[in-house]
């Protein structure tokens, strides 16, 4: 029973946290789209540069340009990479404190007992 308490507990909170943060799924896509639209714009204009149909100083400012909101997208997409991994680990741990607060404050020592009393009421 205390399995499927764990369970249920994760399974809850996991579909509100997601369905609540649906839309950074979208946003994911989005940004690894533009990603791939500034990767394919910087591999035209170093073709247009061997080429010869754009001269080294035109393309340096294309590269630098095109360089600048790539990582710009890729800091967007590792940020949203990181709060999805920051939830499921909070959750996991969150939970298992949770569970076992019955058992810190019957073993535990007055320093963890205070502690979690103070976890579930935080302004005393």
């Amino acid at each position: 029973m205390f399995d499927h308490t764990v369970f249920l507990g994760y399974w809850f909170l996991s579909k509100a946290y997601y369905s609540q943060t649906s839309h950074a799924q979208e946003d994911r896509k989005q940004l690894t789209a533009l990603i791939g639209e500034q990767e394919s714009s910087l591999c035209r204009a170093r073709e247009l540069l061997l080429s010869g149909q754009i001269d080294p100083d035109d393309y340096r400012a294309m590269k630098s340009e095109h360089e600048e909101r790539l990582n710009r997208l890729q800091v967007k997409a590792s940020a949203l990479a990181t709060q999805t991994e920051n939830f499921d680990t909070l959750l996991n741990v969150g939970l298992d404190n949770l569970f076992r607060l019955n058992e810190i404050y019957h073993n535990g020592t007055i320093i963890e007992k205070r502690q979690a009393i103070g976890s579930v009421y935080p302004k005393n």
